[in-house]
């Protein structure tokens, strides 16, 4: 709603409060401004530069370019902005990008259009996620990144995904995990030592490797993604039915590198008379689809 005092309010806070960062900027009645044709973004934006970063501006004439600069300057340093009169996503993605800020910047909005404002679910949802990553910076990045442009129907779904996923800490043997990986000829004595220096990995009691319950799930969910519906499609399966049923059914698994495989789910469908082995339930050529160090 207009006539209501939000100029005059965030013009008070911006006074109050912009000595205590590094650059500061209040763009003003950024609709009325951007009415009479588009080259007035570019006038915006480069009012903005002006106050958030030194050099010259003269030649710059491209949408785009500015925007560029824009996300390196919010990232660089600490900063204060109030944008006044925001009616369009599209002002506010080339006057702040999607690149995000500097740690402490703030970024004040107004608007008398509640299309601007979050819609339902979009407030509740990014606090799931929260709440799933335990704050962890490299989690939030990766989910933030693929989530970002989704509606939140999307969003509800990735959340909904992680918080089913089965997710037991890995610990497995070192001395028996580095020889099934050089058998896969995987350098194992610097790949170790990085996801350690990492901290993705650590070794515990008794020679045991541990693996972050929240690493794994992020490697699963990057996995899960490329191709949520046709598990066959993806480079790894760890879904005992998923296994299972990629191989019964005979799918292409020409672009899996390693899953898990429950042999008891064989001899479970074995006892109901489906079967007496795995080369009836899954032909004869199980190890050799595969390789027997794929075969968890």
């Amino acid at each position: 709603m207009g006539g209501i005092g939000k100029t005059s309010l965030a013009n008070y806070i911006y006074q109050m409060n912009h000595c205590d960062f590094l650059r500061s900027s209040f763009i003003e009645d950024i609709e009325r401004r951007c009415m009479p044709k588009v080259s007035s973004l570019l006038d915006l934006q480069k009012q903005l530069l002006e106050d958030i970063q030194k050099g010259n501006l003269q030649n710059l004439n491209n949408v785009n370019v500015c925007t560029a600069k824009i996300e390196k300057a919010l990232r660089s340093n600490q900063t204060f902005i109030i944008l006044d009169g925001v009616d369009s996503f599209e002002q506010l993605y080339v006057l702040i990008g999607s690149k995000g800020f500097h740690p402490g910047s703030k970024i004040i909005i107004t608007t008398k259009d509640g299309c601007i404002e979050p819609e339902d679910g979009y407030k509740e949802v990014p606090m799931k996620v929260v709440k799933h990553c335990r704050g962890h910076p490299l989690a939030l990045k990766v989910l933030g990144s693929s989530l970002c442009n989704e509606d939140v129907v999307f969003w509800e779904d990735t959340v909904e995904l992680l918080e089913n996923e089965v997710n037991p800490t890995i610990q497995k043997d070192k001395d028996i995990t580095e020889t099934v990986l050089k058998e896969c000829g995987v350098r194992t004595i610097s790949g170790f030592r990085k996801l350690i220096n990492r901290c993705l990995i650590v070794v515990g009691p008794r020679n045991g490797l541990v693996m972050h319950q929240l690493v794994q799930d992020i490697g699963r969910y990057l996995v899960y993604q490329e191709s949520p519906g046709k598990p066959w499609k993806r480079s790894r399966i760890w879904r005992q039915d998923e296994s299972y049923n990629v191989l019964k059914q005979e799918k292409d698994t020409s672009k899996i590198q390693g899953l898990v495989l429950d042999m008891q789910m064989m001899e479970k469908d074995a006892s109901h008379g489906q079967g007496s082995s795995s080369e009836k339930i899954f032909g004869d050529d199980l190890f050799g689809k595969f390789g027997a160090h794929h075969l968890i």
